[in-house]
């Protein structure tokens, strides 16, 4: 995706993301840059109790943590919120509400095929 738009490269870390650790649209806007920190296994997501583990994925097509790494390096993002709104000109701005994020997700799945969302 080295050469994919930002919007690209945010959806499929927050798709990869929420997928992953089961995350409704609300937790996933909710998440800030430092949420995620960095183990042995890959990250882990520090919200509230107990730590989710999002470990490598078995491809770079789908693996979370180096979506996620994409796409907050190529953002320049290193604190704030996590899932951003990227304007016109492509440059990040103001945190996603979990209602941006459903449309993204089911924005995504349409685009995907399916018909579930």
């Amino acid at each position: 995706m080295g050469g994919a738009r930002l919007a690209d490269l945010r959806d499929h870390a927050l798709v990869l993301l929420g997928y992953v650790a089961r995350l409704r649209p609300a937790e996933l806007a909710a998440i800030d840059v430092d949420d995620l920190v960095l183990a042995e296994a890959g990250l882990e997501l520090r919200l509230t109790g107990q730590p989710v583990p999002i470990p490598f994925g078995p491809s770079e097509r789908t693996c979370p943590v180096r979506a996620l790494t994409a796409w907050t390096s190529r953002a320049q993002l290193v604190t704030g919120p996590l899932f951003v709104a990227i304007d016109a000109q492509d440059r990040p701005g103001g945190r996603l509400s979990g209602e941006a994020v459903a449309a993204v997700v089911r924005d995504r799945a349409r685009r995907a095929g399916s018909t579930a969302a």
